[in-house]
């Protein structure tokens, strides 16, 4: 009885924990992701503390510069702490490989949800709010990069 009652449990939370297939509202076209996104913003990650729950990563922002929407100073992130891998700019974003659907610096996790990780000093272009795309945090080194450039030209009146 003991084996059935462990056997259902791990069957049932496979389910209640995992995705199968990410949402496509994680990887839509660049330009719809740039037309629902009320406010885009460069900015520098200037601290990361544990949250509360201690799972997670408290990101604090300084904007460097509003592309789109209001204006803002400081904001705040909750996300994971940051893996080597999503230390990318995607050689400043000239790679075809950031320019297919799902190219970009963070990924979908099994709950479905995008958990952004991010370095304390470097700039981001960010697209707040969520749902969160693949394409919502990206490192951005220099003011060439061919990412900001795009998303700059888009958004021009």
């Amino acid at each position: 009885m003991n084996r059935l009652i462990f056997l259902l449990f791990a069957l049932f939370s496979h389910f209640s924990f995992s995705c199968d297939e990410q949402p496509t509202i994680h990887s839509v076209h660049p330009d719809e992701l740039i037309s629902r996104t009320s406010q885009i913003v460069l900015a520098k990650v200037v601290s990361a503390s544990i949250s509360e729950n201690g799972n997670e990563v408290n990101y604090k922002f300084e904007t460097i510069k509003v592309h789109k929407g209001s204006p803002i100073e400081f904001f705040e992130i909750l996300g994971y702490p940051l893996f080597e891998e999503e230390i990318t700019s995607f050689d400043h974003h000239n790679s075809e490989e950031f320019w297919t659907n799902y190219g970009g610096r963070v990924y979908g996790w099994t709950d479905c949800e995008i958990h952004p990780g991010f370095s304390v000093g470097l700039k981001y272009l960010v697209f707040m709010g969520k749902p969160y795309h693949v394409k919502s945090f990206e490192i951005i080194y220099h003011n060439k990069d061919k990412w900001l450039l795009y998303v700059e030209e888009k958004i021009k009146p």
